[in-house]
């Protein structure tokens, strides 16, 4: 992974005020709202199109989350989950960053439906802290080197981001090696279906991708 050093010196806005400055595009995953930029849907990822550097960083989110209860909405560092709420009704954290591929649950969150909140991911050497509302909620140790590009991920919820920044050692990822985004090709209660089964996919010998499936009302 070739990376180039973003500015330093100055405050790298994703989400300011509401209103989308700079974010990473991967296909339809996010839009303009009335409150802030809105995702919803379990694959769509709101990218940063940034990583996190090995020196000391800092990034500040303001959100407000749709049906958080139980929704694995997280915020990802590469494939890592810092999850504001699980199946347990918990905060939990999962993937090879926090050292475990089965989630490690922290205690509820304190977030009503729809309430706007603060969260805060700080790196400071090897120690990487969340904070949820000022208040430290897990601090993990992270190897020195870079940490992978950082994302939010809405899953079973709308996500809306009103205010997102970064600063100190955020670097650029290349647009060659950004990950494959995906694509809802069949979405329910679209154009009068209810439900979509019996999917299919066949490649042509020009190498055209095909997506078959039978569409019930």
């Amino acid at each position: 992974l070739v990376t180039t050093p973003a500015k330093a010196a100055e405050q790298l806005s994703f989400v300011k005020a509401g209103k989308a400055v700079e974010l990473a595009e991967q296909g339809d995953s996010w839009s303009q709202g009335p409150d802030g930029v809105v995702s919803v849907g379990a694959n769509h990822i709101v990218h940063s199109g940034k990583v996190i550097g090995r020196k000391d960083s800092a990034i500040h989110l303001r959100l407000k989350l749709q049906g958080i209860s139980q929704s694995a909405a997280s915020f990802m560092i590469d494939r890592s989950h810092f999850g504001f709420e699980g199946r347990t009704g918990q905060m939990f954290v999962e993937g090879d960053l926090f050292q475990g591929k089965q989630p490690e649950f922290l205690g509820p969150i304190g977030v009503a439906d729809t309430q706007e909140f603060d969260f805060d991911v700080r790196r400071q050497g090897e120690t990487l802290t969340f904070l949820v509302n000022g208040k430290a909620v897990y601090e993990a140790k992270v190897p020195d080197g870079e940490l992978g590009e950082f994302k939010l991920r809405p899953l079973r919820s709308s996500m809306t981001i009103i205010d997102w920044t970064a600063e100190g050692d955020i670097a650029e990822v290349p647009v060659e090696y950004r990950p494959p985004f995906m694509v809802d090709v069949f979405s329910r209660k679209r154009e009068g279906s209810h439900t979509h089964r019996i999917p299919a996919l066949i490649t042509t010998t020009k190498g055209t991708l095909l997506a078959f499936c039978e569409a019930r009302r």
